[in-house]
């Protein structure tokens, strides 16, 4: 079988395992083998086969890459949990409101009843005072227990005035469900408390047991 080198040069451009088994398949061994390829294309197959034998190319190889930190990574969900919480202290009870506080900041010069820890359960409202005595507005306290002196009486009606830097006062006068008006006669007597013009004062109605009261409210003294 007789190569030529036109053939040849088209067979070298094959891979690598096509080459050989083309190779392979004419015999060169034999000592014929000038007979079959002329020295050039003799020269052309020895070229070949130091071609093949050489390293590979390489150059062309793919490599892996690398792992994308951004995709690849693994989303967590944490947990959050909440701060410890401080251990809570018992404290004594303080007042809700203002008026609650006021109370137990006043000197009560009576003690029947002294109320400095009652609670606001009723409102007192529209406070106006003259010289004959003081003019209001409660809600209804028929619900107080009824534990007055007289029959129908469910509370007192408180006075402070402020003096030396502190309140002082105490109960002037018994009130009805209905009370609108109290007059001042107790007031300096009765009731150790005389204010004088000018001087500001503060009402509020309390229970026969000083446990609930009204709302204090402030004016001045007629």
């Amino acid at each position: 079988m007789k190569i030529k080198s036109s053939v040849f040069r088209n067979v070298v451009p094959l891979s690598a395992s096509a080459l050989l088994l083309l190779i392979v398949g004419c015999d060169i061994s034999s000592s014929s083998t000038s007979d079959i390829l002329s020295a050039a294309d003799e020269a052309d197959l020895q070229e070949a086969l130091t071609e093949l034998n050489a390293t590979p190319d390489t150059s062309g190889s793919t490599e892996t890459p690398a792992a994308d930190t951004a995709s690849s990574s693994t989303s967590s969900s944490t947990t959050s949990t909440p701060a410890a919480q401080a251990p809570t202290t018992a404290v004594a009870a303080v007042p809700v409101n203002g008026s609650e506080s006021f109370f137990r900041g006043v000197r009560f010069r009576r003690s029947d009843p002294a109320a400095p820890n009652a609670r606001v359960t009723k409102s007192l409202s529209n406070v106006s005072t003259s010289s004959r005595g003081v003019t209001f507005t409660m809600s209804d306290i028929s619900d107080w227990p009824q534990t007055g002196p007289a029959r129908g009486l469910y509370g007192v009606m408180m006075l402070a005035v402020f003096r030396n830097g502190a309140w002082e006062g105490g109960k002037f006068d018994h009130v009805r469900s209905n009370t609108t008006f109290r007059n001042f006669n107790n007031v300096g007597g009765y009731l150790p408390v005389q204010p004088v013009s000018g001087e500001p004062v503060r009402f509020w109605l309390t229970n026969y047991s000083g446990t609930e009261a009204s709302n204090f409210v402030e004016t001045t003294w007629p």
